[in-house]
């Protein structure tokens, strides 16, 4: 069995066989930011370890059936992290189909939706600068009742090479999917009261710039989606638990998710094989 390596800046890629020898690989691999990549291999490890901690539970020879390629179909939970967010973790559900494409490979396509993450993208409470804060703070017996709601939608297709083992199988490849991104809200707007020379009235003092606010009765609402094709990185494992279940862990990277340079998720599930 072989690993490969990736160096970071695009360096060149190397082989570790079984015995220990260093083969370099010449093909030319764009490599993630250093913190980008750090937090990948970092947040992928609970998962993996999880699967092979439970690799001794399928101790019978009953369970010793990986070896033997089969269509399986898994169900998924797991949490994923952006960039842009500092990486803080949100969770998802979802759905995957494993095809055996031979001994050796096979087509892996998985189908997450994450939770519904309410009011993303506020202002900032308290912030001097933004006519919302300034306002509420000025009249905190008025309840703000603005909001914002997103659900991120992913197919993750990909080709991954299988290691077969009796009771477990270790999965790596890559792919190209879909990631759409529902986005809705509703807020009151906030105005400034102007003169008929277009004065701000109810000025202060000379560092209130904002002067008089009023809120609008009625609510502003709307929606869109986003689409963007995402690269895909992705690795785990399989392991038996009986005859027809089996468990299954792994992290994929998409390299490219909608506004934001990277993403990764970290994936849990049970399935059956047919």
């Amino acid at each position: 069995m072989a690993l490969s390596v990736m160096g970071e800046g695009g360096q060149k890629c190397y082989t570790a066989t079984a015995r220990g020898a260093a083969i370099p690989y010449d093909e030319f691999v764009p490599s993630l930011p250093l913190a980008a990549s750090v937090r990948a291999r970092s947040a992928g490890i609970p998962a993996v370890a999880l699967a092979f901690l439970l690799s001794p539970v399928a101790t019978t020879p009953s369970a010793a059936q990986q070896r033997e390629p089969r269509i399986e179909v898994h169900v998924l939970s797991g949490v994923y992290a952006t960039e842009v967010d500092g990486g803080l973790l949100k969770p998802e559900i979802g759905a995957g189909v494993l095809l055996p494409l031979g001994s050796r490979w096979a087509a892996l396509v998985d189908f997450s939706v994450g939770l519904p993450r309410l009011n993303e993208y506020m202002w900032e409470p308290g912030d001097p600068g933004n006519v919302q804060a300034v306002f509420y703070m000025r009249n905190p017996h008025l309840r703000n009742e603005d909001e914002r709601w997103r659900r991120v939608n992913t197919i993750r297709p990909s080709i991954v090479r299988m290691w077969r083992r009796d009771r477990f199988s270790i999965y790596a490849g890559a792919g190209f999917g879909l990631e759409s991104k529902h986005h809705r809200w509703r807020f009151q707007r906030i105005n400034q009261v102007l003169d008929e020379e277009g004065n701000i009235v109810g000025r202060e003092s000379e560092d209130d710039h904002l002067g008089t606010l009023v809120r609008a009765e009625s609510f502003t609402t709307g929606e869109n989606w986003d689409h963007q094709k995402a690269l895909i990185g992705r690795f785990g494992v399989l392991v038996n638990l009986a005859p027809r279940i089996v468990v299954r862990g792994g992290y994929s990277c998409l390299l490219s998710y909608i506004d934001e340079p990277l993403s990764g998720a970290i994936e849990a599930g049970i399935g059956y094989r047919f």
